[in-house]
C-alpha cells in the first residue's frame, strides 16, 4: 500500500505496518525516500564502528546504540508521525532512552521516537556528496547534537554541530571525540579503517 503523495502526517501504528510492508524506508516531507542496502565495503564500516562505539556505551551504561534503525518524528510526543530516518548508526542517552520507553509502553514493536543525539552516516561509492550533506542538514535540523560523515574513500571522519557552520575534519592517524554528546567516547582513526580480517 503506497503513501499518499499528499500525507503530511499519519498514526504511528499506520507508519509500523507501511514500514513492514514498503521498508526500509526514510518519509521525507510526505515522499517515500527507498533506502538503499549497503555494499561490503561501508557495511563492513559501519559494522565495525558499530561495534567500536557500542563496546564504549555499554561498558558505561551511558545510552543505546542502533544500526539502521528508523527513528520517528511526531507531533508534540503524540502518536502522530510527521517523518522518519534511517541513520546508518546513531546513540540516544540513556535518560532520554529511558524516558520514550516511558512513553511508549509497546516501544519493542516501534521505532524510535525522537531525534537522536548522534549520527554517523557511512559515506558509500555510490552516494553523491550532495546527498550526504542534505542528510546532515536534516539531522540538525531534526536536533541531532553531532553528525559525523564516514568517508571510506578518504579515510576521512567529518564533524558537524547545529550551532557551528565550521567542520572539523579528522584523517590519518588523528583521534576524533565525540565528547560530550557520547560522554568520553573518542577513536583513533586507524581503528576503524582496516580491511576486514586485517592483522598487524
Amino acid at each position: 500500500m503506497a503513501i499518499p503523495a499528499q500525507t503530511r502526517t499519519m498514526a504511528l501504528d499506520e507508519f509500523v505496518e507501511r514500514y513492514g510492508e514498503q521498508g526500509p524506508f526514510e518519509w521525507i516531507d510526505g515522499e517515500v525516500i527507498p533506502v538503499a542496502p549497503q555494499v561490503l565495503g561501508s557495511g563492513f564500516l559501519g559494522g565495525l564502528f558499530y561495534r567500536l562505539l557500542a563496546a564504549h556505551v555499554d561498558q558505561r551504561q551511558s545510552g543505546v546504540v542502533l544500526i539502521e534503525t528508523p527513528f520517528v518524528l511526531t507531533l508534540d510526543k503524540s502518536r502522530w508521525v510527521t517523518g522518519s530516518r534511517v541513520p546508518d548508526v546513531m546513540y540516544y542517552r540513556a535518560e532520554r532512552f529511558r524516558q520514550f520507553q516511558a512513553d511508549y509502553p509497546d516501544w519493542e514493536s516501534l521505532p524510535v521516537v525522537g531525534a537522536p543525539d548522534f549520527v554517523a552516516e557511512i559515506v558509500s561509492p555510490t552516494d553523491r556528496y550532495s546527498d550526504v550533506h542534505a542528510k546532515v542538514r536534516r539531522y540538525l535540523a531534526d536536533g541531532v547534537r553531532l553528525v559525523w560523515v564516514i568517508d571510506q574513500a578518504e579515510k576521512t571522519i567529518r564533524a558537524h554541530h547545529p550551532d557551528s557552520d565550521q567542520i572539523a575534519t579528522a584523517r590519518g592517524n588523528s583521534r576524533i571525540s565525540a565528547d560530550p554528546v557520547i560522554p568520553n567516547f573518542e577513536l583513533q582513526l586507524t581503528q576503524l579503517f582496516v580491511p576486514p580480517l586485517h592483522t598487524s
